[in-house]
């Protein structure tokens, strides 16, 4: 999943701070689904942090989330989170997606990041 912490801009590349809200939706309508990690990696590929020290279950059609402040850059502009789910049966594909937002009186960004399915 990843993430970006900060974005670069104008002519000199300064550096505007995000904040991040990571979004697990369970999008099946009867079945639960439990969240078993939720880790966060910088740029170099390091674990930063473990967001959930324990499963969390997701209720049919609702969401998780887990915010990470504009002011913390630990993670670097590469930013990633590895979730891993599991179900007791088939169901839905949750929908797992970071918002980025910084919004200040004359300048704003909020944009998505889609999660991508990856294998050990």
């Amino acid at each position: 999943m990843p993430a970006y912490s900060h974005v670069f801009k104008g002519d000199n590349a300064a550096e505007h701070n995000l904040a991040i809200t990571l979004m697990i939706r369970n999008t099946d309508f009867r079945n639960p689904i439990t969240v078993t990690t939720v880790d966060y990696y910088d740029d170099d590929g390091k674990l930063v942090k473990k967001l959930i020290d324990k499963p969390l279950k997701i209720r049919p059609m609702a969401t998780g989330s887990f915010f990470i402040k504009e002011s913390d850059t630990s993670a670097g502009i590469g930013a990633n989170f590895i979730v891993n789910w599991e179900a007791d049966k088939a169901i839905n594909v949750p929908i797992i997606e970071a918002v980025m937002t910084s919004i200040r009186l004359n300048q704003s960004a909020v944009f998505i990041s889609p999660g991508q399915v990856i294998r050990e």
